[in-house]
Protein backbone atom coordinates (compact mmCIF):
# COMPACT_ATOMS: atom_id res chain seq x y z
CA UNK A 1 0.00 0.00 0.00
CA UNK A 2 1.17 3.54 -0.68
CA UNK A 3 0.68 5.91 2.25
CA UNK A 4 1.02 9.69 2.31
CA UNK A 5 0.30 12.26 4.99
CA UNK A 6 -0.20 15.91 4.09
CA UNK A 7 -0.53 18.99 6.24
CA UNK A 8 0.78 22.41 7.16
CA UNK A 9 4.30 23.72 7.41
CA UNK A 10 6.08 23.68 10.75
CA UNK A 11 5.59 27.41 11.26
CA UNK A 12 1.85 26.83 11.77
CA UNK A 13 2.36 24.72 14.92
CA UNK A 14 2.97 25.51 18.55
CA UNK A 15 5.30 23.10 20.35
CA UNK A 16 2.24 21.36 21.76
CA UNK A 17 0.63 21.18 18.33
CA UNK A 18 3.84 19.73 16.86
CA UNK A 19 3.92 17.06 19.57
CA UNK A 20 0.27 16.16 18.99
CA UNK A 21 0.77 16.01 15.20
CA UNK A 22 3.79 13.73 15.56
CA UNK A 23 1.89 11.43 17.93
CA UNK A 24 -0.93 11.16 15.36
CA UNK A 25 1.57 10.42 12.57
CA UNK A 26 3.07 7.62 14.69
CA UNK A 27 -0.41 6.25 15.37
CA UNK A 28 -1.20 6.19 11.64
CA UNK A 29 2.11 4.65 10.58
CA UNK A 30 2.42 2.03 13.34
CA UNK A 31 0.30 -0.45 11.36
CA UNK A 32 2.98 -1.01 8.72
CA UNK A 33 2.50 -4.04 6.51
CA UNK A 34 5.10 -5.80 4.37
CA UNK A 35 5.62 -3.83 1.16
CA UNK A 36 4.07 -0.55 2.38
CA UNK A 37 5.65 2.56 0.85
CA UNK A 38 5.52 6.04 2.34
CA UNK A 39 5.18 8.88 -0.19
CA UNK A 40 6.09 12.47 0.64
CA UNK A 41 6.12 15.79 -1.16
CA UNK A 42 9.16 16.78 0.96
CA UNK A 43 7.95 20.31 1.59
CA UNK A 44 10.82 22.81 1.61
CA UNK A 45 9.23 24.62 4.57
CA UNK A 46 9.20 21.50 6.76
CA UNK A 47 6.35 20.49 9.02
CA UNK A 48 4.05 17.52 8.46
CA UNK A 49 5.87 16.26 5.33
CA UNK A 50 9.28 16.17 6.98
CA UNK A 51 8.04 14.88 10.35
CA UNK A 52 6.17 12.10 8.55
CA UNK A 53 9.23 11.17 6.50
CA UNK A 54 11.41 10.98 9.61
CA UNK A 55 8.89 8.82 11.47
CA UNK A 56 8.30 6.57 8.45
CA UNK A 57 12.06 6.10 8.06
CA UNK A 58 12.42 5.14 11.75
CA UNK A 59 9.55 2.65 11.39
CA UNK A 60 11.23 0.95 8.41
CA UNK A 61 9.09 2.21 5.54
CA UNK A 62 10.46 2.38 2.03
CA UNK A 63 10.27 6.09 1.07
CA UNK A 64 9.19 7.58 -2.24
CA UNK A 65 10.05 11.28 -2.18
CA UNK A 66 8.43 13.66 -4.69
CA UNK A 67 10.42 16.89 -4.24
CA UNK A 68 8.83 20.09 -5.54
CA UNK A 69 10.59 21.75 -8.48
Amino acid sequence: MKIGIIGHGGDKFTEYGKQMAQEKIIEILMNKQEGDVFISGHSPIGGIDIWSEDIARRLGYQLEIKCPK
